[in-house]
């Protein structure tokens, strides 16, 4: 499946792809939130979120964005592991 994305969910979705630790973090403002819901965790803030993503870089998969809701305040995107 084939979303179209804002442009920093794209990159945000590259960044995953290519293991890029550093780029994904910078794909969120300084006080952003991830919810990784299999793990039921959330991570809180750039910094937290960078080394969240060095952790998940060791594993070896690819995420497909299957949905995603876009506002001013919270952006959700959804995404097949």
């Amino acid at each position: 499946m084939s979303l179209e994305l804002p442009i920093v969910i794209a990159a945000l979705n590259r960044a995953q792809n290519r293991c890029d630790p550093q780029a994904l973090a910078d794909c969120f403002a300084v006080d952003g939130v991830v919810e990784d819901q299999p793990e039921e965790v959330v991570i809180k803030g750039r910094a937290v979120i960078q080394a969240w993503a060095d952790v998940i870089a060791n594993f070896n998969f690819l995420v497909e964005p299957v949905t995603f809701h876009g506002g001013t305040e919270l952006s959700v995107l959804t995404c097949r592991v």
